[in-house]
């Protein structure tokens, strides 16, 4: 997971025909050595900066994020775009609850099929008292069939989840 991130990101930067610099000014990177280290690997993105990624490129965040999607074609994403305050997402926890509680799974439950110790860390993420990693998004969305669109982006609405690709 993420090990492609950096040639995708390479890939849109040249596509739109953005220098590094321009792409770390753009979505507020401190520099063009943060987009080289993202586009070599050497640094793994947050959420902030894969949703504004998502953005800039009209992209699928499941694009950026999942090995199993091919370079190209980019997968183009249709929905709406971001508000500045919608790239921290803060419906992730209302959505966690409404896939866990459809899918009649108690907090327990899912901690142990992700892999975490307690399950008070379910609790922490669906209060958003913790944000989650990114793989533990990529976890989330293949345990429940969505889309990381649907997790994290707020502008999806909750009631509408999007099939995982």
């Amino acid at each position: 997971m993420l090990r492609s991130f950096g040639a995708k990101l390479r890939y849109l930067r040249h596509k739109q025909r953005l220098t590094q610099i321009e792409l770390s000014r753009t979505v507020g990177l401190t520099g063009h050595a943060a987009v080289s280290s993202l586009e070599a690997g050497r640094n793994f993105p947050s959420i902030q900066l894969v949703l504004r990624l998502a953005d800039l490129f009209d992209v699928t965040t499941d694009y950026l994020v999942r090995d199993s999607i091919p370079l190209d074609p980019p997968q183009a994403y249709t929905g709406a775009r971001l508000s500045q305050e919608q790239f921290c997402p803060h419906d992730f926890g209302e959505k966690l609850r409404k896939l866990r509680m459809e899918h009649h799974v108690l907090q327990v439950e899912l901690a142990q099929q992700l892999g975490l110790r307690r399950q008070g860390y379910i609790s922490n993420l669906e209060t958003n008292r913790i944000a989650p990693s990114l793989q533990l998004v990529v976890r989330i969305a293949d345990t429940f069939k969505v889309s990381t669109d649907y997790l994290l982006r707020d502008a999806v609405p909750i009631e509408a989840i999007e099939k995982s690709v």
